[in-house]
């Protein structure tokens, strides 16, 4: 009977021990995924502006073109 309890104690104490690892562990992981995600946000906002500003360009430029430049 007690060796029945201990062995039941030591695995609680076993399955205690990997809960505990497996949070951390999760814990990590969700650090680095929401790392992940912030890096990916600045990026993509980073990347939209670049692209605004390079439509922008590209129409100032296109227009140059097409401007009726008058003689005097």
């Amino acid at each position: 009977m007690i060796d029945a309890s201990e062995e039941l104690v030591n695995d609680l104490y076993t399955m205690v021990d990997h809960q505990t690892y497996m949070r951390q562990r999760e814990q990590s992981h969700r650090e680095t995924i929401d790392s992940t995600n912030r890096r990916l946000l600045l990026w993509t906002i980073a990347e939209a502006l670049l692209l605004v500003s390079m439509a922008m360009w590209q129409v100032s430029y296109i227009r140059q073109f097409f401007e009726v430049k008058r003689m005097m």
